[in-house]
């Protein structure tokens, strides 16, 4: 905010803290990745700093200013923002390597053909530093899981046309499978798609509940997602009966928004169809293989959200260095507290040991082919998911005992701590509950045991 606000300075003074560039790299131990504090990384170069700095620049610069009037109203970004994203590349870097960056330009000379999962990894955690699961989430996540889908499995001219109008920043797309009765199980989902007589179009009715980005603003005004890739049901019970169609904005689709522990700006929303008339072509995949159509992102997703998780833990570990350093209590600085040394050394250790684990998991995904990600991957990646909640409960916990009543206020010196123990939960649920996940690893597991392993 220091270019927008100062109006001048005081000749022969010098500040007693100096400023430091927000967009710039901390000094403080732990505050950056191992890799950007000088310590030599096999999956981390000095381009991918380079492209970090050029994120971080355009999200302090274009994205931040607005982030506390998003945070206040509780409304969505304005097309107008997520248009000024997809001139960036903002939006397609955050789907991932593909087709679809041919012939873009990305930030810090990055070619589409070297950016991989390494730099999509860096892409979400400069967006993290908006707020994760508030406005972080505002700002085109409901495109990460949305569109995918479409790009996958949709009809050569239909995915053409949602992937360019989408990318551009021209229209919006949200994921529609939770329902209020269904969470993560998604084979029993009820909302349903009839094909009308003449085979042109499928009816759709039902609500979709707790849709990222389902509701958003055009001009000031707040309106449904233009799409939403909604699983439906179109033929028998369980999994087998299940589609996947690309639902417009048009007749008989309206939303309400929900009001979470988090920011209303993310336009969670309550989505309703009600005889809604959608073109049979808008089907992807084939007719009652939805399943495999809604599986395939989920991996990808999980691990995305581990992406935010690391440097949102990150930074309130930042902040507790810092305030441990300044502070005094007892007639001593808080950093020569023997328990909340402690406190310090097991946070970092927590958010070390995921960063490594995530960092393994990434370079595993930039050399396995789809496929054997989907085989060799599913269980490790929701682990991960796992774990890191798991330590993100801890690190919030021992950063309010910390910060103690600043950790408890929105404002002032613990406000980064308040937020993350406001909405950390987010993490353990969304994606694939913790309990559903350790399972998954598990099922998975056993799958590939050796007959021949005996005690």
């Amino acid at each position: 905010y220091l270019p927008k606000l100062q109006i001048g300075v005081l000749v022969g003074h010098r500040p007693v803290v100096p400023l430091q560039d927000p967009a710039g790299f901390s000094a403080v131990p732990y505050a950056e990745i191992p890799a950007y504090q000088g310590i030599p990384s096999p999956l981390y170069t000095e381009r991918h700093k380079a492209f970090s700095k050029a994120i971080r620049e355009f999200v302090d610069r274009e994205l931040m200013p607005d982030a506390e009037t998003l945070r206040a109203t509780g409304n969505p970004p304005d097309r107008a923002i997520l248009k000024k994203m997809a001139q960036f590349e903002l939006i397609a870097m955050r789907i991932g390597p593909g087709p679809h960056l041919k012939g873009r330009q990305l930030p810090a000379g990055i070619t589409p053909e070297e950016f991989d999962y390494t730099y999509t990894a860096l892409t979400h955690a400069e967006m993290s530093r908006l707020g994760i699961y508030t406005i972080g989430e505002a700002y085109s996540s409901g495109v990460m899981i949305g569109l995918p889908p479409v790009m996958n499995f949709g009809p050569p001219a239909l995915r053409d046309r949602i992937v360019n109008e989408v990318l551009g920043g021209d229209r919006t797309i949200a994921l529609a499978v939770t329902e209020p009765h269904v969470g993560s199980d998604v084979a029993n989902l009820t909302t349903t798609a009839t094909l009308t007589a003449d085979g042109r179009f499928y009816v759709v009715n039902g609500l979709k509940k707790w849709i990222t980005n389902g509701r958003i603003m055009v001009n000031g005004k707040a309106q449904p997602s233009d799409y939403f890739t909604t699983a439906v049901r179109t033929g028998g019970p369980g999994m087998k009966g299940i589609s996947v169609l690309v639902i417009p904005f048009a007749e008989g689709v309206s939303v309400r928004p929900i009001k979470t522990s988090g920011s209303s700006s993310a336009g969670t929303a309550l989505v309703e169809f009600d005889n809604v008339k959608v073109p049979a072509d808008h089907l992807l995949g084939k007719l009652n293989a939805g399943f495999p159509v809604i599986m395939t992102n989920f991996n990808k997703e999980r691990w995305a959200m581990v992406s935010g998780i690391l440097p949102a833990c990150r930074e309130v570990v930042t902040e507790c260095y810092k305030w441990v350093n300044q502070r005094e209590a007892f007639g001593k600085p808080l950093a020569k507290q023997p328990v909340l040394m402690h406190k310090l050394g097991a946070m970092t250790a927590e958010l070390e040991a995921i960063q490594a684990y995530f960092d393994a998991i990434t370079y595993a995904m930039n050399h396995l082919p789809a496929g054997e990600q989907a085989q060799k991957l599913a269980g490790p990646i929701a682990l991960l998911k796992f774990r890191a909640t798991r330590a993100m409960h801890q690190i919030v916990d021992d950063a309010v005992q910390i910060f103690g009543g600043r950790a408890l206020t929105q404002t002032g010196m613990g406000q980064k701590v308040e937020h993350l123990q406001r909405v950390y939960k987010f993490g353990a649920i969304l994606g694939g509950a913790e309990e559903i996940l350790t399972s998954l690893a598990v099922r998975q597991a056993f799958r590939a045991f050796p007959p021949s392993a005996r005690l």
